[in-house]
């Protein structure tokens, strides 16, 4: 993910899609949609790869971008 100039998240961890997606207890309830989201659509399945998934796949990982960039801003003391 890597929205900072740094290899380290907000919460002291290696900054990587891994753990900012399936590890990271900042955002843990953002990732959690996701992960309910992909189990959900049962992955494993063709049909999956509809528009309408890639649309709201791409909106929770706006949100999860979104508030992962604002953490590290506030965190920095920069304005928003």
């Amino acid at each position: 993910m890597n929205i900072s100039n740094d290899d380290q998240c907000s919460c002291g961890e290696s900054d990587s899609p891994q753990h900012v997606l399936f590890e990271c207890p900042k955002y843990s309830e953002l990732t959690n949609e996701f992960t309910d989201m992909v189990r959900e659509r049962n992955l494993d399945e063709p049909s999956w790869l509809g528009e309408d998934v890639y649309r709201e796949f791409g909106k929770v990982i706006r949100e999860l971008l979104h508030a992962k960039e604002t953490t590290e801003r506030i965190e920095r003391g920069e304005a928003l």
